[in-house]
């Protein structure tokens, strides 16, 4: 699918049995299903004699501009979370579209999202739902903008905004407008319009009779009137086209916002705690005003603020920051796109938070111990130990090697119980033999990929130094003025990339780059940095 870049309008390609074969085969084997009550795999076993019938139908909704009104039913399970079962609160909604509306849906997104991203329609601040880019790298960027303000000696305030329900507020008449005005007009806003309407939704609660038979109960099918459609495939990048422009109601001087999706964060920054005062509060405003124009409710109880600081700053005057006439309380850690924030980056409760699911994830290696074979133990491994592990370490492996020693013990105990040894027992070798990087070697290759993604932008130690040739893949070392700008995962990961072997720097491909660092690094099995 290849959009006009010189044509700033949105024109809609047919679909055909190619595409639409791969797009079905791309569907993981989900055998849940909605008010059509036909399962992916289903579809996937017939999908040879659906394509060519099933390409023309899609096709026929794009030219008409009509999205087929039994595919706009959702089908809402309940999933019980925690309390008293008969409080409807202690239940999460979960959201089941028809599959041949994700089919529909997906094709739409193809070319959506080609036209948004190769047209630059998007704010830069914005990370979510978008190609490269993740909660990790909103986080990357908050943070080093963070240290690179404290280590220019300002102050720096981070405010962690909270909105209601965003996905479920949208008004569609607001986002329809906004679709026309980043060039979807015509017979494909039509479409959109259709897709958004005269959506319904009905409840389906299953039990088990006194037959040990289970049955199901439907609730009358009510209609939506706000918000994108939960489970959907295009709902969230059209969550991201209606808060298109919100970066730019904030002041650009000072001032930064860090959005993932609906997660929206401001860095204020400023030599004087008085002027990040007044700032914080005009750019709140600004937001608020931004936020009723969309139907969006900021929820003040939620919000909150940190002043960020090194353990040496003292300074204890406290901002004071308000959003409707509420003041916005100041606290010392906050929950921050997954990740356990506090005021001086030292991660020292984010570690805490990883040691509790490391500590199920060992309980449930060592239940199942006793009855698997170890390549299945390693597969818990990954699944509940390591993503733990791996989720932000990036930011996280800066913190002290008292922390980081918490986590590599954790990790030699699951090394044991998979192979069954003594506590005390070295398990050094063992870490290369299973292929498992240490705590200290995922840092190390998280960070180091992090420069090789940007290598081309970054001075090399040879463009302005007569060095040896061997040093000529090198990169030079940014200038920092304080220990804690070390923290940066940029600063960090040239220190790193810098000491890799002379071969593995020579490598272009990303891929192969990533493959030989990793194989480096667990041949190491590193217990420190040093």
């Amino acid at each position: 699918v290849i959009q006009n870049l010189s044509d700033k309008r949105f024109h809609i390609t047919p679909v055909d049995e190619i595409e639409l074969d791969k797009i079905i085969s791309s569907f993981k084997n989900k055998y849940s299903a909605g008010y059509d009550e036909v399962p992916m795999p289903i579809i996937k076993n017939i999908k040879h004699l659906l394509v060519k019938p099933l390409a023309h139908v899609i096709n026929s909704s794009f030219v008409s501009g009509i999205f087929p009104n039994r595919l706009k039913i959702s089908k809402i399970k309940t999933i019980f979370k925690k309390g008293n079962t008969t409080d409807p609160s202690n239940y999460r909604p979960l959201s089941i579209l028809p599959t041949f509306s994700k089919i529909y849906e997906r094709v739409m997104y193809i070319r959506l999202i080609e036209f948004l991203e190769n047209n630059n329609k998007f704010d830069d601040e914005q990370h979510g739902f978008r190609s490269g880019r993740s909660v990790i790298t909103a986080g990357i960027e908050f943070v080093e903008s963070t240290l690179d303000a404290i280590d220019r000696g300002d102050h720096a305030v981070g405010i962690f905004m909270d909105l209601s329900k965003a996905f479920d507020s949208v008004c569609h008449s607001s986002l329809i407008g906004v679709l026309n005005s980043l060039g979807i007009s015509g017979i494909v806003l039509e479409w959109f319009v259709s897709y958004l309407k005269d959506r319904n939704q009905y409840v389906e609660i299953s039990y088990i009779d006194k037959d040990s038979q289970i049955r199901s109960v439907k609730s009358q099918i009510k209609t939506i009137k706000y918000g994108v459609p939960q489970g959907s495939i295009l709902g969230p990048i059209l969550f991201l086209c209606y808060i298109n422009g919100l970066p730019k109601s904030v002041s650009s001087i000072n001032s930064r916002m860090f959005l993932y999706a609906d997660d929206s964060n401001l860095l204020v920054s400023h030599k004087s705690l008085n002027e990040i005062q007044n700032v914080s509060n005009l750019n709140l405003i600004s937001i608020l005003n931004y936020f009723s124009s969309k139907n969006l409710l900021l929820n003040p109880d939620k919000t909150n603020f940190i002043s960020f600081r090194t353990r040496q700053n003292r300074n204890d005057v406290v901002p004071s920051i308000e959003v409707l006439d509420t003041q916005i309380k100041q606290v010392d850690q906050t929950k921050f796109l997954g990740l356990i924030v506090d005021k001086n980056l030292t991660w020292d409760n984010h570690i805490q938070h990883i040691e509790k699911k490391i500590s199920s994830g060992l309980f449930a290696l060592y239940t199942l111990s006793k009855y698997c074979e170890l390549d299945t133990l390693k597969m818990v491994y990954y699944s509940h130990i390591q993503s733990h592990i791996s989720f932000g370490v990036v930011l996280y492996g800066a913190t002290s090697d008292k922390n980081l020693q918490k986590i590599l013990i954790l990790q030699k105990k699951a090394i044991r119980i998979m192979l069954k040894l003594h506590h005390q027992e070295s398990v050094r070798h063992l870490f290369s033999n299973l292929g498992i990087l240490t705590i200290y070697g995922l840092y190390i290759l998280e960070t180091v990929l992090v420069v090789k993604k940007v290598n081309d932008t970054l001075p090399k130690l040879g463009a302005s130094h007569n060095y040896l040739t061997r040093n000529r893949n090198q990169l030079a070392a940014p200038h920092i003025n304080l220990k804690i700008t070390s923290k940066k995962p940029e600063v960090a990961g040239i220190k790193f990339y810098n000491s890799l072997p002379e071969h593995i720097l020579k490598i272009d491909s990303f891929l192969l780059f990533k493959k030989t660092v990793k194989q480096y690094l667990i041949s190491k099995s590193l217990y420190s940095f040093d």
